[in-house]
């Protein structure tokens, strides 16, 4: 089951990771890009990424 706790929990474990850009725009959008710290992860995440396939 889906909770809203879960979500901000996962939100604060990202933060420094993630920009999150906000577009005030009709439909409303969002764009999220990595920081260096999240671009630091990319070898750890493509060791991941080899073992789960």
């Amino acid at each position: 089951m889906y909770y809203l706790q879960d979500h901000s929990y996962v939100l604060k474990l990202l933060n420094g990771l993630l920009i999150r850009t906000v577009f005030k725009q009709i439909p409303p959008r969002v764009e999220y890009t990595l920081t260096a710290t999240g671009y630091s992860l990319e070898p750890i995440l493509d060791v991941m990424y080899v073992w789960g396939y």
